[in-house]
């Protein structure tokens, strides 16, 4: 019986990409509503995944606002 074959490298490109959705989502809600305003919810719901998978990816608020921050800070450098 052969073993089921891993693929450790999708899974980790996989779990980059819904990171990168998860940033882009918070960061496109801060823009258009404020940090106060935006929820954990309406950031997975943006980002096409579950609150839990935010909550996995970003345990805390303030880990998420600071990857959206820096995901802001190098979508429009200041000049």
């Amino acid at each position: 019986m052969a073993g089921r074959k891993y693929q450790l490298r999708k899974r980790a490109e996989d779990l980059d990409a819904t990171r990168e959705r998860i940033v882009d989502a918070t960061a496109a809600l801060h823009y258009e509503q404020g940090v106060a305003a935006t929820s954990y919810i309406q950031i997975a719901e943006r980002a096409g995944v579950g609150a839990a998978t935010v909550y996995r990816h970003f345990p805390t608020l303030g880990s998420l606002v600071s990857n959206a921050l820096v995901e802001q800070e190098t979508a429009f450098p200041r000049a």
